[in-house]
């Protein structure tokens, strides 16, 4: 395979990796797989291009949607259900957070506002004094 090969296959995995979600159930043996098999197609088919495997794998979304499609429904639900009480999580996180900033900055606020300031102020009267300059 040569160099520019390579790194248009890389850039199709990447972005077969972007489009299967991270917590998705068996996601690194569906990777793999779809790894293995155009490293195979590509090594028995020598002077392959890139549009060459596109047309005969598909799309890097095709190619993740139907290794997706092999999961049992269960599967996905399992993942649908633990990424809303995730996300469910992070925005409770996230709310808090915000509350607490807000309080913290009227706290701030309404401490400036409402601190009492004392100026002392003290005045020295001396006593007028002559001086002889003439000596």
């Amino acid at each position: 395979m040569n160099k520019t090969l390579i790194s248009q296959l890389k850039r199709y995995y990447r972005h077969v990796r972007r489009i299967i979600p991270k917590d998705y159930p068996h996601r690194q043996e569906i990777l793999s797989s779809i790894y293995q098999d155009i490293y195979s197609y590509a090594i028995e088919h020598p002077g392959i291009t890139y549009e060459n495997i596109i047309n005969h794998f598909g799309t890097a979304e095709e190619m993740a949607l139907s290794f997706a499609t092999l999961l049992s429904p269960e599967d996905v639900i399992k993942t649908s259900i633990k990424t809303k009480k995730r996300n469910t999580i992070i925005i409770f996180i996230i709310l808090i957070a915000l509350f607490l900033s807000c309080g913290m900055i009227y706290h701030a606020y309404w401490v400036s506002e409402h601190t009492i300031v004392e100026i002392e102020e003290k005045t020295i009267i001396y006593p007028e004094i002559e001086i002889d300059t003439k000596n």
